[in-house]
């Protein structure tokens, strides 16, 4: 598993920052921050995101410390994240080496998950494709329905949602670009 906590605390070191000033940008204890610091708690994405955005970062720029020279990425290796409010679960597909231009992530949920309570809106493009189940992708206010093998690409900057509205458990795929989840 991937550990994030010497991330973000090497960032917020190197702002000049401290933990309470961390906790009063987020809206999280300074207990909580230095758990997470310190790799004692497996933050969800919605955690991570809202401590990026303390720090002034993207949640591309705290993962932006893995090598440069890593070409497999294990799936062991690779990071977990539960959507707070929408249930759908996220896994990182690929390092971050500085020079990234995408960001793969899978995503995954039960029926009835989704992305998020509210549309995601990011500069940028997306691309996903369903590999099991329905996916509801609303984007714009359109509903567009995938099944398995049917993918979708659009304008992220436009506010988007991922529901799986099936009845069976969906997986898919999801490209960002620029990496700015």
């Amino acid at each position: 598993m991937v550990k994030l906590g010497g991330a973000l605390k090497k960032a917020r070191l190197e702002k000049g920052l401290t933990l309470d000033d961390v906790a009063a940008k987020c809206g999280y204890s300074k207990a909580l921050i230095s758990r997470i610091e310190n790799n004692n708690v497996s933050p969800s994405i919605d955690s991570l995101s809202r401590i990026a955005a303390a720090l002034n970062l993207t949640l591309y720029d705290i993962f932006a410390s893995a090598p440069d020279s890593t070409i497999v990425y294990r799936k062991a290796s690779r990071q977990k994240f539960k959507v707070e409010d929408g249930n759908f679960e996220l896994e990182i597909l690929a390092p971050y080496p500085s020079n990234s231009t995408m960001l793969p992530i899978m995503y995954s949920g039960k029926p009835g998950s989704h992305s998020s309570e509210r549309n995601s809106e990011r500069a940028g493009q997306e691309w996903a494709i369903v590999l099991e189940g329905e996916v509801e992708v609303t984007v714009a206010g359109e509903k567009y329905l995938l099944k398995k093998g049917d993918s979708i690409y659009f304008n992220s900057g436009i506010p988007h949602r991922y529901e799986n509205v099936g009845r069976t458990p969906a997986k898919g795929i999801c490209v960002t670009t620029p990496p700015n989840y």
